[in-house]
C-alpha cells in the first residue's frame, strides 16, 4: 500500500498531543526531546501501568523509526495493544501497517468498515483515510463527491484540513458541490464502540489477497 497523503496529518496531530503533554511528564518531555533510551524505557512503563497514549507513542516510534528504530511488526503489536487500552487512534495506523493491497474483499470490507466507526467517534484521520480510499479508488469505487464529503467530515473536527476539502472539490463539476455536505454530520464522540468493532477483528485480515 502506497504512502497515504494523510499520514502527515496523523504525525501533526500526534505531535501537537505529545507537547501538551511534555510539560508534565518526564518520559513525553524526553520523547519530545529524542533522548531514545530514556523515552523507550519510560514510555513502555507507562504504558504497562495502562497508559495508552504512552503506548500510542511506542508504536509510533517503531513504525517511523522516531528515535531510530522501526519495526512494523512491533509496531503494529503496540498499536493493538494501545487499542486495548482505550486508545482508538491506534485503528487507522493498526490498518495501514495491515493493509497487504486492495485486492482482497474481505481485507477492504472490513477496513472500510472500522475507518467509519473510528470516524465515527470523532477520529478526523479516519474520515481523511475514507477520503483518500474514495478518491483514488483504494478498496471501492473512485467517487470524488463521497471522498470529498469524507474530507468535509474531518474538517469539520479540525479545521486544520480545510485544505484537503478545498483541493478535491477543485476536480468536482460545479453543479455536483452545490449541496454537498460532510457525512457523518453528528459524531457520537465515543470511542467505545469504534475499539470494541477494532478489537473484535484484530487481526483484522489475511496477509493473502483473495485470487
Amino acid at each position: 500500500m502506497r504512502k497515504l497523503v494523510f499520514i502527515g496529518v496523523g504525525v501533526a496531530l500526534l505531535l501537537a498531543a505529545s507537547a501538551v503533554l511534555r510539560l508534565h511528564d518526564a518520559p513525553y518531555i524526553a520523547f519530545a526531546e529524542g533522548r531514545r533510551a530514556d523515552a523507550t524505557d519510560g514510555l513502555r512503563d507507562k504504558a504497562s501501568h495502562g497508559d495508552s497514549f504512552a503506548a500510542f507513542l511506542v508504536a509510533s516510534n517503531y513504525q517511523r523509526g522516531i528515535l531510530g528504530t522501526q519495526d512494523l511488526d512491533l509496531a503494529s503489536d503496540w498499536y493493538a495493544t494501545a487499542a486495548r487500552l482505550g486508545e482508538a487512534r491506534s485503528i487507522v495506523p493498526y490498518i495501514n501497517l495491515n493493509m497487504k493491497n486492495s485486492q482482497n474483499a474481505e481485507q477492504c470490507r472490513l477496513a472500510i468498515a472500522l475507518l467509519n466507526a473510528a470516524g465515527r467517534s470523532g477520529d478526523a484521520v479516519a474520515l481523511m483515510a475514507l477520503g483518500w480510499y474514495y478518491e483514488n479508488g483504494f478498496c471501492t469505487q473512485a467517487d470524488l463527491a463521497t471522498a470529498a464529503r469524507y474530507y468535509m467530515g474531518a474538517a469539520k473536527i479540525d479545521r486544520r484540513l480545510n485544505e484537503s476539502v478545498d483541493a478535491i472539490i477543485t476536480k468536482l463539476d460545479p453543479a455536483a458541490v452545490q449541496g454537498l455536505r460532510p457525512l457523518q454530520e453528528e459524531f457520537d464522540l465515543d470511542a467505545k464502540v469504534a475499539l470494541a468493532q477494532f478489537l473484535a477483528a484484530i487481526p483484522f485480515a489475511p496477509t493473502e489477497a483473495t485470487p
